[in-house]
C-alpha cells in the first residue's frame, strides 16, 4: 500500500472548464490529486478486506510517507498486526514480527494481496500512463463522466493499460480499471467518497476490486481516517530501521 505503500495519498485539483476540449495529461494530473494530498507524514487506514466464503476482516493501518516513492505500512490491529510492508521506489520489502531479515516482494507477489493495494496506492497515474480521451462520455454512480484510455509510458510497468473515469464537472476520479501486458484484467478502483482539507478534495474512501484468478471476488475497501503532516525520518525508509519501529 502505501497499503502499504499504502501511500495512499494524494495531492491537488486542476480542472480545465469552459468549451475548450481538456488536455488528457492535465486530467491525469487532477486524478493524481485528491489521492496524493499528503507529501510527508502518516496516514492512518481502516482497511476491510472481502473474501468470496470468508468472513470480512478489517485491519487499521499507519502508513508513513514521504513524496511519491517512500512508504512504511504498519498494521495496527487485525489479523497482520505488527507487520510492516515497506516501499521505497521500485522496491518492496514485507517485515514480520520475529524474524531477522525482511523479505523482498517480487514484481509477480506485488500483483496480489496487500502489497497490490501499497502498489494502487501509490501510482501516479500523470507520471505512469499516456491518457487519450474518448469522444463519448459514460456515466458512474449517477455521475457523467469523461473517460480516458491510458497506455503505460514504460515496457516494464506491472499494469500496461487501462480506463480512467473522471467527473466531468468536478474532475474527481470515479472509477479505473487497470490490465497487465499480457491484456488480463487485474484491478478495478472505485472512488467512493472524499472530502474537504485545507479547501482541496481529498480521498476520503475507495474500493479495490481484483480480478486475477487466485483473488477473485475478493475486495478491499480502504478508509482514510486522517492525515498528520509531519516529517518522518530517514530511518524508517530502511528495512532495518523499519524493522525498529514500535
Amino acid at each position: 500500500m502505501s497499503s502499504c505503500g499504502v501511500h495512499l495519498a494524494a495531492l491537488l485539483l486542476t480542472a480545465a472548464s469552459g468549451s475548450a476540449t481538456p488536455d488528457a495529461a492535465a486530467l491525469l494530473r487532477a486524478a493524481d490529486a485528491p489521492r496524493r494530498a499528503l507529501d510527508e507524514g502518516v496516514l492512518f487506514v481502516r482497511a476491510r478486506v472481502e473474501r468470496p466464503g470468508k468472513p470480512a476482516t478489517v485491519q487499521d493501518l499507519e502508513v508513513y510517507v514521504r513524496g511519491d516513492d517512500r512508504a512504511l505500512c504498519v498494521f495496527r490491529e487485525g489479523a497482520q498486526r505488527g507487520r510492516k510492508v515497506l516501499t521505497v521506489g521500485d522496491r518492496v520489502w514485507l517485515i514480520v514480527p520475529g524474524t531477522k531479515n525482511a523479505v523482498p516482494i517480487s514484481a509477480s507477489q506485488r500483483l496480489l494481496g496487500g502489497a497490490s493495494v501499497a502498489d494502487l496506492a501509490r501510482l501516479t497515474l500523470a507520471e505512469e500512463f499516456d491518457g487519450m480521451l474518448r469522444a463519448a462520455e459514460e456515466t458512474v454512480d449517477q455521475h457523467p463522466c469523461l473517460v480516458l484510455d491510458l497506455r503505460a509510458r514504460s515496457a516494464q510497468a506491472q499494469y500496461a493499460t487501462g480506463t480512467l473515469w473522471m467527473g466531468r464537472e468536478d474532475r474527481l476520479p470515479r472509477r479505473l480499471r487497470l490490465a497487465l501486458p499480457s491484456g488480463k484484467e487485474a484491478k478495478e478502483v472505485r472512488f467512493l467518497e472524499y472530502g474537504r482539507e485545507g479547501g482541496r478534495s481529498v480521498l476520503a474512501r475507495m474500493e479495490i476490486v481484483h480480478l486475477l484468478r487466485g483473488e477473485r471476488g475478493a475486495r478491499t475497501v480502504l478508509e482514510f481516517l486522517r492525515r498528520e503532516p509531519r516529517p518522518v525520518a530517514d530511518a524508517l525508509f530502511d528495512p532495518s530501521g523499519a524493522r525498529e519501529l514500535p
